[in-house]
């Protein structure tokens, strides 16, 4: 195998020894696993030996937009499969955030956090009006907005205050998750 292809994903589906390396110098708080109804196969050994390597906790981010009938098997599914490889997500996050699909969550991973909110940005998790009951709302931020200029990436690192008052105000007492954030 090249350097690279094991700097990556190895074909058997393991970790290469440099992406081992980099998690466990992130120290990341969460490792964060978008997961669609779309059958795609997971390495859920592979995630958790990141994970541990790492010292993260797991959260979930299940986006049933696309099939929502499809939620409660899928999240049965991925139950079935995280209990047999004996991993416990610290947070799941279902989208969207109406109340059934949280309900769904809630039944499936009974003695986890579930959340909501946006797989994007701040201004779809403020347009939301349908949120039900969470746990957490959890949206992703960009630093790269409006231009790629040092002056237009500080501001918009300047409005996240901001947003996080505004969530508050909102939803009182209720826990905010920003991320992943890209550029």
């Amino acid at each position: 195998r090249d350097r690279r292809r094991n700097d990556r994903i190895q074909g058997d589906g393991v970790a290469g020894d440099a992406l081992m390396e980099a998690v466990e110098s992130l120290s990341a708080g969460i490792l964060h696993l978008p997961v669609k109804p779309s059958g795609q196969r997971i390495d859920w050994t592979g995630i958790d030996k990141l994970r541990r390597r790492g010292r993260s906790e797991l959260r979930l981010d299940v986006d049933a937009s696309d099939d929502r009938d499809a939620l409660s098997r899928v999240l049965g599914e991925l139950g079935d499969k995280l209990r047999v490889e004996n991993i416990v997500p610290q947070r799941v996050a279902v989208f969207p955030g109406d109340q059934a699909p949280i309900d769904v969550a809630r039944g499936h991973f009974p003695n986890c956090p579930v959340g909501s909110g946006t797989p994007l940005f701040f201004v779809q998790l403020n347009r939301l009006e349908n949120l039900g009951c969470v746990d957490f709302l959890a949206f992703t931020t960009s630093s790269i907005v409006h231009g790629a200029e040092d002056d237009a990436v500080m501001l918009g690192l300047q409005s996240l205050p901001s947003m996080i008052e505004t969530l508050r105000a909102r939803y009182p007492g209720v826990a905010i998750h920003v991320g992943p954030s890209t550029i």
